[in-house]
């Protein structure tokens, strides 16, 4: 070819690839975002095919003429990304595959520089072996780019070591609080929905039944309470919160960790598939993947519409050094709040979340396998198990159970349905280690693991916090020493009774650790008694009609999460919807029809909060 030819061949070169990267670009901004309203949006999914298709056959047309290898390979990309790209965004599918993309693309860059790295080091050892530079033609040009890979491989772990966030860096903790001027007693809690006293709130949770046994039993002493818990918040948001303080509190509750897996769901990669499971086990030991693996996830997050699975068994909810390093990151915060506290001379006292292990489901199962036969056909053993237990059959059913378990032993749902297998058959103690399992292998959960208990009550142990163990507090209390609906209305926001048996645990945590003053020489008397705690906050069938209410929203929400089991999770907030409204309208009172029972009087006015 002319060198004209040669020159022209390299514009229109340059004129391709940008029109294909035009093409596989332009969608996000136009039709991924708000620039455009829906109708525009419409318009533009349909004009754009044509538009791609006819520049595609103008640039070839026009090219065509002066045809070389490099145009002919670059009409053939072009025109597959002008058929390819419109198809995956009338599919609904362009988001997901520019997502996919950039996961592949930087998987094989971090794998790429290390095997180019491997591979410079071992004909650096073989060039030194010959004791020749040039012992191959291409020995030196492969040198040259082994180090370059080498320099930029140091280069850029270095990088992410030094950019990687410390676990406790994303925490500011206030500094200087002043106590208050009063001789007031100041209680701070911190927390999730059920520090706050969902679905009850401000009316009736732990923080608000301990602060009426501190009054009760410390009269002289003015009992403030200062809850800056908030419904859906995890650790990390939950002691942001603590900033809100304008005085130096005496003691801080905390009681978190329900709701770790749904936030900073950028580490989790959440409702992916595992497709890279075996290549991120070894590329977990780069810190490069790492920062990297965080920021894509992000990315993935933020771009893909949330579907949750649709059948008994879904994918692993991450990796195994994500999750721990997730673990670790709770740990780390606790300790730094400890230590802050510690600094500042303030207690603390450490709640352990407890929610209901016998009746509410596992989300999210994962088998050995994902191929679609084996997941048909547990799910078909799963159906046939449920028949023999709503046949009273329960023995045969346990047996199916450990059967299918000895084949999935991971399987969280076959451990929920041999925990209510031997619940049924008078054997709580056995099922409890299955219930336990099932917890703990859910890969959707919205239940604190046995994993984050035992940290935290590791950390408050290292730091000598006293804890409120929730879930032994609330098994002493039960029927068959199990956490069941008896304790629960929707598997993790407890009811009157259990936040009652909580706040009791933290009053007495409270007065263990000296506070207030009062109770250094003072002899704790008689608490108040549950009728009493309702009185005197007030908790009356309107106060249970809209708890109900709130709590029928929250089961619908999970019914989504739940496929396999949403139809009972439906028919359970329907039953909260109607119980609702019996009691707003007042054909049925409280404790009737499975409703809480409340004291007949209350204390003061109906519709006066305490």
């Amino acid at each position: 070819m002319e060198p004209s030819q040669n020159g022209n061949s390299r514009g229109w070169s340059v004129v391709w690839w940008f029109w294909i990267v035009l093409i596989v670009g332009l969608p996000w901004p136009l039709l991924e975002t708000s620039l455009l309203d829906h109708w525009d949006q419409a318009d533009l999914r349909a004009a754009f095919p044509f538009a791609a298709a006819g520049g595609t056959l103008l640039l070839h047309w026009f090219s065509a003429a002066r045809s070389s290898n490099r145009l002919r390979c670059l009409a053939v990309v072009g025109w597959m990304t002008a058929i390819v790209v419109p198809c995956l965004c009338w599919e609904g599918l362009y988001r997901w595959a520019v997502v996919q993309a950039l996961m592949l693309l930087m998987r094989v860059f971090v794998a790429g520089l290390w095997i180019a790295t491997g591979l410079t080091l071992v004909l650096i050892g073989l060039t030194i072996r010959s004791g020749r530079l040039r012992w191959r033609p291409w020995v030196p040009s492969a040198l040259k780019c082994g180090l370059s890979s080498l320099l930029l491989l140091t280069a850029l772990e270095c990088a992410a070591v030094l950019l990687q966030p410390p676990p406790t860096a994303d925490i500011t903790f206030p500094e200087n609080l002043l106590p208050a001027d009063d001789d007031s007693f100041h209680i701070a809690a911190v927390g999730g929905s059920t520090m706050k006293g969902f679905p009850y709130d401000g009316w009736f949770g732990p923080t608000e039944v301990a602060a009426l046994q501190l009054r009760h039993q410390f009269p002289e002493c003015r009992i403030v309470l200062e809850n800056l818990a908030e419904t859906g918040l995890d650790l990390q948001l939950a002691l942001k919160e603590l900033n809100q303080l304008k005085h130096k509190p005496d003691v801080i509750v905390v009681y978190s960790g329900h709701n770790e897996f749904f936030h900073s769901l950028e580490s989790l990669g959440v409702l992916r598939r595992a497709t890279w499971k075996r290549a991120d086990q070894w590329l977990a030991y780069s810190p490069l993947f790492r920062l990297l693996h965080e920021r894509t996830a992000l990315f993935f997050v933020s771009s893909i519409d949330v579907v949750f699975p649709q059948g008994l068994c879904g994918n692993k909810l991450a990796p195994d050094f994500v999750l721990k390093d997730r673990l670790d990151r709770y740990r780390l915060r606790l300790e730094r709040l400890f230590r802050w506290a510690q600094r500042n001379t303030i207690r603390v006292v450490f709640c352990v979340p407890a929610a209901d292990e016998a009746d509410f489901c596992p989300n999210v199962s994962v088998a050995s396998s994902d191929h679609p036969a084996l997941a048909a056909e547990l799910t078909d053993q799963w159906t046939g198990l449920l028949s023999l237990q709503a046949a009273g059959r329960h023995s045969e059913a346990l047996e199916k159970c450990r059967d299918l378990l000895a084949r999935e032993p991971q399987l969280a749902e076959f451990h929920f349905q041999a925990g209510r297998c031997q619940r049924s058959l008078g054997e709580p103690g056995a099922a409890r280690n299955h219930f336990r399992e099932a917890v703990n292998l859910d890969q959707l959960p919205i239940r604190a693991t046995e994993d984050y208990r035992n940290a935290g009550r590791s950390a408050a142990a290292q730091f000598g916090i006293p804890v409120v163990d929730s879930e032994t507090i609330l098994r002493d209390n039960s029927p068959d020493g199990l956490l069941s609906k008896h304790h629960f209305l929707d598997g993790v926001h407890p009811k009157l009774q259990a936040a009652y048996l909580i706040g009791n645990g933290i009053a007495e945590a409270v007065i263990s650790t000296g506070c207030p003053e009062d109770a250094r020489d003072a002899v704790i008397g008689e608490l108040l008694t549950f009728d009493e705690c309702l009185k005197k906050q007030n908790i009356t069938a309107e106060v249970l009609a809209a708890a109900y209410g709130k709590i029928a929203l929250v089961l619908e929400q999970y019914s989504k999460l739940c496929s396999h089991h949403r139809s009972g999770r439906t028919e359970d907030a329907a039953r909260f919807h109607q119980l609702a409204a019996d009691l707003k309208t007042g054909r049925i009172r409280p404790g009737e029809n499975g409703t809480e029972s409340l004291p007949d009087e209350p204390l003061v006015h109906p519709h006066e909060k305490p």
